[in-house]
């Protein structure tokens, strides 16, 4: 009834008996199986056969009691395992021979239950080893009873040193401290506990912060058999909680210190934070800078109580754009508010949807920019007035200089009679050159107004190069041969006309070969071509061999009214204008005017027109 199967084997006849139970737990029918020691260790699992045999054989060498546990092919089938426990013990039969007499019993559910509980062990222990946390376990005074091994590692003391102490004798701390006589209440009224906090030294002398948690135990008459908890180090959690909430107070601190106002609004358009400079930018309205205000709702208090100058008799047009700004942030816009003061707002959006505003404060860019908008005004009608006056004085001028050539021409040519004193004919000679010369200066003049007002139209024809070229050298051949200056001309086969204003053109090669027969040495050399350039443009350009100009005159002579000082006696000729003339009436076709000099060398001025102008040879 039991389960229990008894056998015995004589050691010197080899005879075996088994009751009927053996054979029920082996699996075996008594009618066509005889036990023998054979038969029985053939069925044993493969296995456990050594271990049985070798515990066996130096227990029947010292004739002592042993027990086996072992696995079995119930009836012989390599499918069927039981677990059996046999326990056996030597006697002497009543003829003297040498007995072992044993019990057998299927303890293959027992074996699965403690197999189930080793492996639930196993698994727990390595889970509580991988864990941050530790385990622990009181008995009913409270005493350690067990901590898991991951204790040692965290605390650095062995667990050994726990066992059989209570929590006061190891807490580390004040223990007459309210918190503890606290927990000291819980652990004796039988309470659970949770999240209780205590400081100790570590073994390492840094200062550890832990946490535990436990539950009361009691078996089923209630009667209470301890405690079951966890414990884990907060020390790394808390000084990184530390440090964050450092950073964060660092940032939030060198955020208000900014000059600038800041607000986070987060995904639903809540303000979440903003900085001192924000509140006080909106003082007026400061009950809708709390957290938790609705952005349009900030807004709209704004224009309730018009801080947007710009706003005023378009409050719903301006709060639309409002919106929609802040919604879509694009680029960087401007606010005027209605004490003045001028603001430059960006937003952003972020990752999770939120959107931060941040207002600079550029009043004083604004007023310095109207400033400027205000000189260059001035500056404008200034330089208007001037060149108005300069046209008008040139036409006023030009009358009487007019009257003075010619009445100068007529004493010089003696129409009326002959002079009775030839100076006086030399004097009519000199009042006509020097009249003229006057009006040659009064012509740029105008002709430099007219550029600055852009007054100046082009009346474009198509002109042969060559001829507009000859006629420009015969007007220079006088002033040249007096200095015996040889001036040579060449024009780019594939250049067959020219599409512009040939007034123009010739007025530009016309200056470029004066200056250059003006600063070139008696007996020197200049050269004027036309030759197509890689753009397929035509270069106009006239080359001397004369003083040179100084690389830092360069940008100067380019400006109206300013002349290089390489030859004093020359560079004061003229009204310093030609160049500037040049200059503009080359724009004004869509071409650039470039030099290079070399001082003692000569120079070289090119004016490039676009290849739009240039009409080509056949």
């Amino acid at each position: 009834m039991a389960g229990i199967g008894y056998w015995s084997w004589n050691l010197v006849t080899g005879t075996v008996f088994w009751s009927e139970q053996c054979f029920r737990i082996y699996g075996r029918d008594p009618q066509t199986w005889v036990p023998t020691a054979d038969n029985y260790h053939d069925d044993i699992f493969d296995d456990d056969k050594d271990p049985v045999e070798q515990t066996s054989s130096r227990a029947m060498a010292d004739r002592q009691p042993f027990s086996v546990e072992y696995r079995y092919y119930k009836g012989g089938a390599r499918d069927t395992v039981r677990w059996v426990r046999t326990d056996c013990d030597f006697m002497i039969d009543d003829d003297g021979n040498p007995l072992i007499l044993g019990v057998s019993r299927d303890i293959t559910v027992q074996k699965k239950t403690e197999l189930a509980l080793q492996e639930s062990k196993n698994r727990f222990e390595a889970f509580a080893d991988a864990a941050s946390d530790w385990f622990w376990e009181m008995d009913e005074n409270l005493r350690f009873t067990y901590m898991s091994p991951r204790a040692e590692s965290i605390v650095g003391v062995p667990v050994s040193y726990f066992i059989g102490k209570t929590r006061r004798q190891v807490s580390g701390e004040n223990m007459n401290s309210k918190k503890w006589q606290t927990h000291f209440e819980d652990l004796d009224a039988r309470r659970p506990f949770r999240d209780f906090r205590f400081v100790r030294k570590g073994h390492d002398g840094r200062l550890q912060y832990v946490t535990t948690s436990g539950i009361p135990l009691f078996d089923e008459a209630g009667k209470f058999r301890g405690y079951a908890g966890a414990s884990s180090d907060l020390t790394d959690r808390l000084e990184a909680e530390g440090k964050a909430q450092l950073a964060r107070e660092q940032l939030a601190a060198a955020v208000n210190a900014m000059s600038e106002s800041i607000a986070l609004w987060d995904p639903q358009d809540r303000l979440v934070i903003c900085n001192d400079q924000f509140r006080n930018l909106n003082q007026p309205i400061v009950e809708a800078t709390e957290p938790g205000t609705l952005f349009q709702d900030h807004v709209q208090a704004g224009l309730d109580n018009d801080l947007y100058g710009d706003a005023r008799g378009r409050e719903a047009e301006w709060f639309a754009q409002r919106l929609e700004n802040h919604h879509a942030p694009g680029q960087p816009f401007e606010v005027a508010r209605q004490d003045g003061q001028w603001l430059l707002v960006s937003e952003q959006k972020l990752e999770d949807g939120s959107t931060i505003t941040i207002a600079s404060d550029i009043t004083a860019r604004m007023q310095q920019e109207k400033a400027l908008r205000a000189a260059k005004q001035q500056a404008e009608f200034a330089n208007r007035a001037k060149s108005e006056f300069l046209a008008h004085m040139s036409h006023e001028l030009r009358t009487p200089l007019n009257a003075i050539i010619g009445f100068s021409q007529i004493c010089e040519s003696e129409i009326f009679g002959k002079q009775s004193h030839r100076k006086y004919v030399e004097y009519a000679t000199d009042i006509r050159s020097a009249s003229t010369h006057l009006l040659d200066l009064i012509a740029d003049v105008l002709d430099l107004s007219k550029l600055e007002e852009g007054e100046l139209t082009l009346y474009e024809s198509i002109f042969s190069v060559e001829k507009a070229f000859d006629t420009c050298l015969k007007m220079i051949s006088g002033r040249a041969a007096l200095k015996q200056i040889r001036v040579d001309m060449s024009v780019d086969p594939k250049v067959d006309a020219l599409r512009a204003d040939e007034r123009m053109i010739k007025q530009i090669i016309l200056n470029l070969l004066s200056n250059a027969v003006k600063f070139t040495a008696d007996g020197g050399h200049v050269t004027l071509k036309a030759a197509l350039n890689r753009d397929a443009g035509l270069d106009l350009v006239v080359i001397d061999n004369g003083s040179g100009i100084d690389a830092a005159d360069i940008v100067k002579i380019l400006e109206p009214y300013m002349q290089a000082r390489t030859n004093p006696d020359i560079a004061h000729e003229g009204t310093g204008l030609g160049l500037p003339i040049v200059k503009g009436l080359a724009e004004l076709h869509g071409g650039v005017l470039s030099i290079e000099s070399r001082i003692g060398e000569g120079t070289q001025v090119t004016v490039r027109l676009p290849a739009g102008r240039v009409v080509a040879g056949s």
